[in-house]
């Protein structure tokens, strides 16, 4: 996760996700400010007595003590000024710091994996029967590819990502042009090297998209569901997130989200729209240990903030890198994947799209 220390800054000037001045000190008010991506900042921040935190346009308040602040929208690749101030009785207190916002990416190659069982029982998560590259290269509609998540492909080739499909073991290769590595569900474990590739692709700034399912939703019936592949690559990249309970999933159709984190959070409101309800059909949630290495982004409501609950849509920084993390499978399927499979036809519905896409755009860094 990104660090707030002196010796941490040359490793975010080579990750490309900011700089940050040493804390400044006034008084009793302590500031210090690390960018996360283009648009997003974490601040530690200690004031004696209720105050405001702002960055640029975007601020907050914040309540006295010492707290991890999180704020979106910023500019991307401005300098920027956070200000903390407070009037305490003694007098104001004010600490600034100074930060360099990473500038937007230009869309990259999204690899999706087919290489550990997306396929198995009834399951379709393909982009398109035709790998490496969906065919043919320039679809006229999302029915031009034959794959339940066909519609999230023509979606992000819309958005001018190259599509890539993966059916054989995830190796550096399979990740040395990729920006973005979408797990669709992966029912078989990822292997030693395989994690390795992972862990070390998302260190030097990739970004993963992992989309979960319920617990004891082994297609393959080999002992290893989504949630187990997930938990595992969570501690290998150590992070603090995790697959909540069983007790914390969903059954019945229709189960809507609220936003728990930022208003102004990047991933309810991307390029593609904004994420206001989601349909979960059947889903998982997450358990999180704090900013800066993880934030809720979407609760199941009436639920908003509650940890007991778990989160069904997760943010996690590692490394230069990001993880996208959504609970549930089932939202991306537009209904078109192999007639044998149980299809849920959800992609445009709700602002699931919104949701996938801006997901993508996330961990790619794009805006």
């Amino acid at each position: 996760m990104p660090s707030l220390s002196r010796a941490a800054c040359v490793l975010l000037i080579t990750g490309c996700t900011g700089v940050v001045d040493d804390p400044e000190v006034t008084g009793d008010a302590t500031l210090a400010v690390t960018a996360l991506s283009p648009d997003e900042v974490v601040a530690e921040i200690s004031l004696p007595v209720d105050g405001t935190l702002a960055c640029g346009a975007a601020s907050r308040t914040v309540v006295a003590g010492t707290w991890t602040v999180y704020l979106a929208v910023l500019e991307p690749g401005a300098d920027v000024t956070c200000t903390a101030s407070c009037s305490a009785p003694d007098g104001d207190k004010q600490a600034t710091a100074d930060v360099v916002m990473p500038a937007v990416r230009s869309a990259g190659k999204v690899v999706f994996d087919n290489s550990h069982g997306e396929q198995a029982g009834n399951a379709d998560w393909v982009i398109d029967d035709d790998d490496p590259s969906p065919s043919p290269s320039s679809p006229s509609g999302p029915d031009s590819w034959t794959g339940a998540y066909s519609s999230f492909g023509y979606g992000l080739w819309l958005d001018g990502y190259t599509l890539s499909t993966n059916t054989r073991w995830i190796s550096p290769d399979t990740l040395a042009d990729a920006q973005v590595l979408v797990l669709p569900e992966p029912n078989t474990a990822l292997d030693a090297d395989e994690m390795d590739a992972i862990v070390a692709f998302v260190a030097r700034g990739g970004g993963v998209v992992l989309i979960t399912d319920h617990h004891l939703s082994d297609r393959d019936f080999d002992g290893v569901d989504s949630t187990n592949v997930a938990d595992s690559l969570f501690a290998a990249l150590g992070v603090g997130t995790r697959q909540a309970s069983d007790a914390s999933d969903v059954g019945t159709e229709y189960n809507y989200t609220a936003s728990a984190g930022d208003p102004a959070d990047p991933v309810l409101h991307g390029r593609n729209g904004d994420v206001t309800q989601v349909d979960f059909y059947d889903a998982s949630a997450f358990t999180l240990s704090g900013l800066p290495g993880d934030r809720p982004v979407l609760w199941l409501g009436p639920n908003a903030g509650d940890d007991s609950k778990g989160a069904r849509v997760v943010a996690t920084y590692a490394g230069a890198g990001r993880v996208l993390s959504i609970g549930d499978s089932a939202p991306a399927d537009d209904g078109t994947g192999d007639p044998y499979d149980d299809l849920f036809a959800s992609w445009n519905e709700a602002d699931d799209a919104a949701l996938y896409l801006n997901a993508v755009d996330w961990a790619a860094g794009v805006r």
